[in-house]
């Protein structure tokens, strides 16, 4: 009840993905110490709860990846630049063709997140007095999208894993609640974000 531990470890798979990137491994774990259980502290009275907590956690996205996105896909349809060039004549009769309608990307892979959280949970006055500060740092990367290629390739787009976003900030809640009497309960809180 004192130092808390927890660890997770999962392995996601998807046949979105190419082979040799399908499978992804995503940790995370967090740690807490409740210091108003310490010795030091159980006798104060001011103090109603102090805890202080971090936890880093990674996990992958793969729902923006269409089924097959990784390989060539073919098409008897109008070709890339919407051109019926795609079949020949055999006979002296028009034959049909293909034409390649995707481009492949065999590095195709998850996105990925990472999150890293520190954070202080107080209570004073008997629990009336709530306080909670929380600073969190966000990166994301390789996000599936499909972006704008060269001209010279013949398409207009292709999908790949690009870019990434680092997001971090700080959280403080106060809040204050009482019960003045068995009927009346009154709470007051401030957020900053």
């Amino acid at each position: 009840d004192k130092y808390l531990v927890t660890a997770t470890l999962r392995r996601d798979g998807s046949s979105r993905f190419a082979p040799g990137h399908q499978y992804g491994v995503f940790p995370s774990g967090s740690v807490a110490w409740k210091a108003k259980e310490e010795s030091f502290l159980k006798n104060v009275n001011a103090i109603s709860e102090l805890k202080f907590r971090a936890s880093y956690g990674q996990i992958g996205n793969q729902f923006n990846a269409g089924t097959f996105q990784y390989l060539a896909q073919y098409s008897s349809g109008p070709g890339a630049a919407n051109t019926n060039n795609n079949g020949y004549p055999f006979n002296k009769v028009y034959q049909p063709g293909l034409v390649l309608a995707q481009l492949p990307n065999p590095d195709l892979k998850w996105e990925t997140s990472d999150q890293t959280d520190i954070g202080v949970d107080a209570a004073f006055l008997n629990g009336n007095l709530t306080l909670t500060i929380d600073y969190y740092k966000k990166k994301s990367r390789d996000f599936l999208l499909n972006i704008p290629v060269p001209a010279q390739t013949g398409f207009t787009s292709a999908f790949r894993n690009v870019g990434s976003i680092d997001n971090s900030g700080l959280e403080i809640n106060l809040n204050y609640g009482k019960s003045t009497s068995k009927d009346f309960h009154y709470n007051v809180g401030v957020n900053f974000t």
